[in-house]
């Protein structure tokens, strides 16, 4: 799996980037369980099964009027299974206009075929908090 999967992961990330939520779905096993551990309430912390992780995708991408992503670096450990990919998002929220701009540090598990079946995501609440007060 080596280089060939960090590249899917990068492509992955690409098309979050592009908020294209169709080509995403490509690479997602129909068991994906997404984890955001530092998700600020009332966000949820956690969805399971394809259909919650893609409109949680699609309602992300609505809020922004433009979103970029720069990856860092891309790990790939345990043989191919998992990669963690260190990035950066700039954007724009849609309605107040704010800009938001984060880390990650995101850690893919994938399915023996390499499609992703955890995406478990780190970053900054603290900048949810300021783009999208409440």
């Amino acid at each position: 799996m080596g280089t060939d999967t960090g590249d899917r992961i990068r492509e992955l990330l690409a098309l979050a980037a592009a908020m294209d939520v169709d080509g995403m779905a490509r690479h997602f096993a129909p068991d994906i369980v997404m984890e955001l551990p530092y998700a600020p309430a009332p966000m949820p912390k956690r969805y399971d099964g394809l259909s919650a992780v893609l409109a949680f995708q699609r309602a992300s991408a609505a809020l922004f009027s433009s979103f970029t992503i720069e990856v860092e670096r891309v790990h790939v450990v345990e043989g191919g299974t998992v990669v963690v990919a260190e990035y950066r998002s700039d954007g724009i929220v849609a309605k107040k206009r704010r800009v938001y701009r984060n880390r990650y540090i995101t850690v893919f598990e994938l399915d023996p075929s390499g499609r992703v079946r955890r995406w478990r995501e780190f970053y900054d609440p603290e900048v949810v908090l300021g783009a999208f007060p409440q």
